[in-house]
C-alpha cells in the first residue's frame, strides 16, 4: 500500500494547491474591496451631484427646466475663467486649442454615456445636460488650476 503522506509530490502538490486556493480568495476580496473603493471615488468624482439633487423637484419637465438653469451657470464660469486666462497667456493657442479639443471630447464622452438611452424623451435631455455639468465643472477646475501656475516651464503670462 501507497502512503501519500510521504510521497514528495503529493507534498508539494498539496502545498502548490493550497498556495492557489489562498492567491484566488485575497485575489477575490482584494478586486471586492477595489470595487468598493471605485465606487466612493465615483460618488466624489461626479460634479453634477448638487445640481441633480437641486433638479429633482418635480415632474420631469421642471427638472429638465431646471437642470438647464444650472447648465447655463456652470457653462457662464467655464467662459469667465477661459476668457480670463486666454488674455492673461502671451501665447493663447495651445490653450485654445486645447479647449476646442476638450469640447469635442465632452460633447462625444456624454453621447456615449447616454449611449442606451436613445435621443428622445425627457429623462434623455435630463441626463445629457447632467452629463454636460459634470465634465464642465471638472473642466473648471482645471482651468483654475492652470491659472495658478507660476512655475518654470509652464504657459508664459503678460504679467
Amino acid at each position: 500500500m501507497h502512503n501519500s503522506r510521504h510521497d514528495p509530490f503529493f507534498a508539494t502538490f498539496i502545498k502548490k494547491s493550497l498556495a492557489v486556493i489562498l492567491c484566488s480568495t485575497l485575489c477575490v476580496s482584494l478586486c471586492t474591496a477595489n470595487e468598493n473603493i471605485d465606487q466612493e471615488k465615483f460618488k466624489k468624482w461626479d460634479f453634477a451631484i448638487e445640481q441633480k439633487k437641486r433638479c429633482s423637484i418635480s415632474n420631469q419637465i421642471g427638472n429638465n427646466d431646471c437642470i438647464s438653469r444650472e447648465y447655463k451657470v456652470s457653462d457662464t464660469e467655464l467662459n469667465r475663467l477661459y476668457k480670463l486666462l486666454i488674455n492673461d497667456l502671451i501665447d493663447p493657442k495651445p490653450l485654445k486649442k486645447a479647449q476646442l479639443a476638450w469640447i469635442k471630447f465632452r460633447d462625444l464622452s456624454c453621447k456615449h454615456q447616454l449611449s442606451g438611452l436613445g435621443e428622445d424623451g425627457s429623462v434623455s435631455a435630463y441626463s445629457k445636460i447632467a452629463c454636460l455639468i459634470n465634465l464642465t465643472e471638472k473642466r473648471i477646475l482645471d482651468l483654475k488650476t492652470y491659472s495658478t501656475w507660476t512655475y518654470d516651464g509652464s504657459p508664459p503670462r503678460k504679467r
